[in-house]
């Protein structure tokens, strides 16, 4: 009998052993997920150090660093120059224009300083942007809403390449992170719907 406790204990031992190693396992574990899920962002408060590059903050508006560089402010100065002998399309251009081969993506130029931009997936709630020209042919776009109290409102640049009253095509400036092209979008007239 003592030898048939002996010998058993070592096997209670064992299994005690692996329900204690994998509950260590298992709260270790959770207190890495639960560490991970709830990690405070306020580390980044001086930003975000990618490529040997300072990035803007994530908590912080950081006034150092633009969002758009200066290559692209030279780039739309030298076209801006170019575009003040332009006919003044800020004055022509107005009423909805859809995407070309969309059902109701578009903007819907309302007044000299308003405008709405209509996403394909959600034709029902457009988004009310500010509009602003910086010379006859290009224009800003802005967030009205401030969706997040620390950072900047969201811009987007626009140059009319052409406009004859029922055809709009827009180059659309690249103001976002990374070397992106510029995109020319095609637009179509469309009556406002009731």
């Amino acid at each position: 009998m003592l030898l048939a406790k002996l010998t058993d204990r070592p096997t209670r031992h064992k299994k005690m052993n692996w329900k204690f190693i994998i509950s260590i396992l298992v709260t270790g574990l959770m207190t890495f997920v639960l560490g991970w899920y709830f990690h405070d962002m306020k580390q980044f408060a001086n930003g975000v150090v990618a490529d040997g590059k300072q990035v803007d903050s994530l908590q912080k508006a950081n006034p150092i660093f633009a969002t758009i560089t200066q290559d692209q402010l030279d780039s739309l100065m030298i076209t801006s120059n170019i575009n003040n002998k332009a006919e003044n399309f800020a004055t022509k251009i107005s009423g909805r224009f859809i995407m070309k081969d969309s059902k109701c993506s578009g903007f819907n130029f309302i007044s000299p300083t308003l405008v709405t931009w209509t996403n394909e997936m959600d034709c029902w709630h457009p988004d009310t942007l500010k509009i602003r020209w910086l010379d006859n042919a290009t224009f800003y776009t802005q967030d009205i809403v401030r969706l997040n109290e620390h950072c900047p409102p969201r811009i987007w640049i626009y140059q009319v390449v052409s406009f004859d009253g029922i055809h709009l095509s827009l180059k659309d400036i690249w103001t976002g992170w990374n070397d992106h092209t510029d995109e020319r979008t095609e637009f179509i007239k469309r009556e406002t719907e009731d």
